[in-house]
């Protein structure tokens, strides 16, 4: 069966000069009130029905003209995160399983602008180019859900996660964000001349392994996984997890959850032990993310909403 990835190989088409921006701040992200710099870079091209200009297929990805001095453009996430959970999302897990996802990120944002990030999401950048690749393709996913719908939704789901985080309330630090997109300005920190993306988003995970002994990479490619694990890279299948258990035993708050405790966090490699988990524990998990979230009586809106 062809994945995603294959399709991208065999399908990929240029992108555009102009679109949608992905702001970069840089500065003191230690002092909340000096003012940060952002940088304009090119996130994903317009989402519309025009093709785009095509150019020779391939899967490699070219070396990046752009060089850097500052950490913060140097860096996929440029902060502390030596105690942090990090997962590198694939392009399939935002096409099989985006509400997931999208849950996920509202209540992480929501923890680490109440208190202390729990969990940062990093999308690699040729996933965004593969998600630009299939924004055309008719294929379906399943009898509801053509491959460019899915596509279109999570690049817009991007875009406006990415927009919300920019303009809320208390997020001028990034350390503050739960979800970070990888830039070109980042590209020369890896070795990606002539590696396929999976190569690549593995050699993102190594880097980042490098500063956070938390890293995991999100896919549901087992031959991705299979090569991440060979690399010493800890992977996770999202979609297998979700189906194993029933809604009610792993909502998104339950996910989180598993991601606040690390003396939990090898349940994510065992769905047996996840379905069979004592409600007690699952108590016991939640009431210590219940602390770190804001209150029920609280307006957690009022934490997200846009600046004026």
């Amino acid at each position: 069966m062809s994945t995603y990835a294959d399709y991208f190989n065999a399908q990929y088409q240029g992108r555009k000069a102009s679109g949608p921006v992905l702001i970069t701040f840089g500065g003191n992200e230690h002092d909340p009130f000096n003012p940060l710099e952002p940088t304009e870079e090119e996130l994903m091209d317009q989402i519309d029905d025009e093709p785009c200009a095509a150019e020779p297929s391939s899967r490699s990805l070219k070396d990046s003209s752009h060089r850097s001095d500052s950490r913060s453009e140097a860096e996929v996430l440029p902060f502390s995160i030596a105690n942090c959970l990090i997962w590198v999302l694939d392009t399939n897990v935002l096409l099989s399983k985006l509400e997931t996802v999208q849950e996920l990120f509202q209540l992480a944002f929501a923890a680490s602008l109440h208190s202390s990030p729990i969990l940062y999401m990093v999308i690699p950048h040729c996933v965004l180019e593969e998600l630009d690749a299939m924004k055309h393709n008719q294929q379906r996913i399943d009898s509801a859900t053509s491959v460019s719908a899915a596509a279109r939704n999570a690049s817009r789901w991007l875009l406006e996660s990415v927009q919300q985080q920019k303009n809320s309330y208390l997020a001028r630090n990034i350390s503050r964000w739960a979800l970070h997109v990888q830039t070109t300005a980042t590209l020369d920190k890896l070795p990606m001349a002539s590696l396929t993306n999976d190569q690549a988003i593995i050699a993102l995970c190594s880097q980042l392994s490098e500063r956070s002994a938390n890293v995991l990479f999100i896919t549901n490619d087992t031959n991705a996984r299979t090569l991440a694990e060979l690399q010493s890279i800890s992977t996770l299948d999202l979609k297998h997890i979700t189906q194993s258990l029933s809604p009610s035993n792993l909502t998104p708050r339950r996910l989180l959850a598993l991601c606040a405790a690390p003396d939990h966090h090898y349940l994510f490699h065992y769905p047996d032990t996840l379905a069979t988990l004592p409600t007690q524990t699952w108590d016991y998990l939640e009431q210590q993310l219940a602390q770190r979230l804001p209150s029920p009586d609280s307006d957690i809106s009022m934490l997200t909403e846009p600046i004026d």
